[in-house]
């Protein structure tokens, strides 16, 4: 969000979350291997920053969706590269919220995730997904207006600690 020079806005980018664990993934066979022929062990370090700088991700991002975008369009409704950065109209899935002391970054593209922040977190059981409107990822980002004010005002009401320790809470066993 500081390097982007957007602190009120979520990142656009979503690309580190995804490649960083098959690196890290990577790092570990290597020291496997090491292990094998030397008997120590090895620290695998992995940076999302790291991971971004490698690729260039605009390019990647527009070039490997390039044949199913019309594809995506056609299911959401709307061009696919607005869907989680247009300010026009946000995807609060996705999205930076004001906190009494700053900001906090929401990312639950899961049904899971999605599912305990509405009844575990927030508790609003009405915008789950056994709701049709909110069912899946595609069902939640054509009903976005349906919750995205619901969203301002519960983290609004909260500073950025209070809202990391309702949402770090022990899931029930």
């Amino acid at each position: 969000m500081y390097a982007q020079k957007t602190p009120h806005m979520t990142p656009g980018v979503f690309f580190g979350d995804f490649v960083s664990g098959a690196y890290a993934a990577i790092g570990v066979l290597e020291a496997i291997l090491v292990r094998q022929k030397t008997g120590r062990g090895q620290l695998v370090d992995i940076a999302m920053q790291d991971v971004m700088y490698f690729h260039n991700f605009r390019a990647l991002d527009s070039k490997s969706a390039e044949t199913i975008k019309d594809d995506i369009q056609k299911t959401l409704g709307e061009p696919m590269d607005d869907v989680i950065t247009s300010e026009k109209r946000p995807f609060p899935c996705w999205y930076s919220y004001p906190v009494k002391d700053g900001y906090v970054a929401i990312v639950m593209l899961t049904d899971r995730q999605w599912d305990d922040a509405m009844i575990r977190i927030m508790n609003k059981p009405d915008i789950t997904t056994k709701n049709p409107k909110f069912a899946n990822v595609v069902e939640r980002i054509k009903s976005r207006d349906d919750y995205l004010a619901l969203f301002k005002e519960w983290f609004s009401q909260r500073n950025a600690r209070e809202n990391q320790v309702a949402c770090a809470r022990p899931r029930p066993a």
